[in-house]
């Protein structure tokens, strides 16, 4: 599978081109790519403007393979899309083309590799992704000459033998030459790596899966309840137990009415994938010398309580220097928007939306907020206040 753009003539002339589609016709085991370019640009039909390879090279592959990825709002890629449509036409993404490429029927064989996925409702799936390293590699050129030694009867690194039931991915690798993405790994990662990641856990059976809220939350209770029991068991003196007993009915409520707040801010106004913990935890962990960069958040109030809480997005510390300037830039845009300057708030929050899916939602509640009348906004403390649980 060749991960790599043919969209232009080879510069060594046509005839370059025509040796290597004939070469590649003659394998009949040979995928190419093809992607969508993200400029907003449509043709005359009012498709997406996509890049497919020159036609000899295009013509002498036995299947096309997509790469368009599907990007998060925050630039990260969690999710693969397993095929994609143009023209009225299915193609499968790069990663599955393998399994299907002897498919007499590329649409059943789709639809087949998605029964067997945890599709989301936008038919993707979660990516577990895992050190790139644990991928075997090989440089094109050792394997070019183990080929040629083996066809003279010399001694050579690889045989035929070696690739045998393998998907061999081809790509570039080389710094400055290789398509790079982010993704939860690495901000470096290599594009490639989205496909071999798809591929390894559809073969394994460990895409991760999206566990039910409702599960989530009920599963989060019962363990901050078996915890509860455990700390009585531990201080289990009569002269402790209303101590334990209040300690452990407040610790709780603050639980559930942080898990009352994350449901709230995701079904309304936030992002998923994102870690969230409160004022308590984050001054804990640098009480302990936690290395972490804590982001300001929010102020949310939910109902039933008089005070806000403020939540925080722990981030690692290489994350944080890596995009320092964004980071600043939400401080203050944070800043403004507590102090009700919507208009600078939302400049700013505009400013770096590519990358942050947190300030896009910002640039929604500012433009809510300056609907609002001025008295309205009188007692205004930059508090998100929820209207039911």
């Amino acid at each position: 599978m060749f991960d790599v753009f043919f969209t232009e003539h080879s510069v060594y002339g046509k005839e370059d081109d025509r040796i290597f589609a004939e070469s590649c016709k003659n394998a009949e085991n040979v995928i190419q790519v093809f992607h969508e370019v993200r400029n907003g640009n449509q043709n005359e039909d009012g498709n997406s403007e996509v890049l497919f390879p020159i036609e000899e090279i295009m013509n002498s592959a036995s299947l096309l393979g997509n790469i368009t990825s599907s990007l998060d709002k925050d630039g990260v890629i969690r999710r693969s899309r397993i095929s994609y449509n143009f023209n009225g036409n299915e193609y499968v993404t790069l990663g599955f083309a393998g399994e299907i490429l002897e498919s007499e029927n590329i649409s059943d064989s789709i639809s087949e590799i998605k029964s067997k996925v945890p599709l989301l409702k936008d038919e993707t799936v979660l990516l577990r992704y895992k050190d790139f390293s644990k991928y075997a590699g090989y440089r094109a050129w050792d394997i070019l000459k183990s080929a040629e030694n083996h066809k003279k009867g010399l001694p050579s690194d690889f045989v035929p033998s070696d690739f045998e039931n393998c998907t061999v991915f081809f790509m570039f690798y080389a710094p400055g030459l290789y398509d790079i993405c982010s993704t939860p790994m690495s901000k470096n990662y290599p594009g490639s790596g989205v496909h071999i990641t798809l591929l390894d856990n559809y073969l394994t059976d460990d895409f991760v899966k999206k566990v039910p809220v409702a599960f989530d939350l009920i599963y989060s209770l019962i363990f901050a309840f078996l915890g509860g029991i455990l700390v009585f068991l531990v201080e289990n003196r009569t002269k402790h137990f209303k101590i334990l007993y209040f300690v452990l009915i407040v610790v709780f409520g603050q639980f559930i009415n942080l898990l009352i707040t994350r449901s709230f801010f995701d079904s309304n106004y936030y992002i998923n994938s994102i870690l969230m913990c409160s004022k308590n935890t984050k001054d804990e962990a640098q009480k302990s010398g936690s290395s972490l960069y804590f982001r300001e958040l929010a102020r949310v109030k939910v109902v039933g309580k008089n005070n806000a809480i403020t939540v925080f997005e722990p981030v690692v510390r290489e994350e944080y220097e890596a995009q320092k300037e964004k980071y600043s830039t939400f401080e203050k845009a944070l800043n403004c928007f507590y102090k009700a300057d919507f208009d600078e708030a939302q400049k700013l929050f505009e400013s770096i939306k590519k990358t942050d899916g947190v300030s896009e939602k910002y640039i929604q509640k500012c433009e809510e907020m300056k609907n609002l009348g001025e008295e309205e906004l009188k007692n205004f403390n930059g508090v998100w206040v929820a209207k039911n649980k």
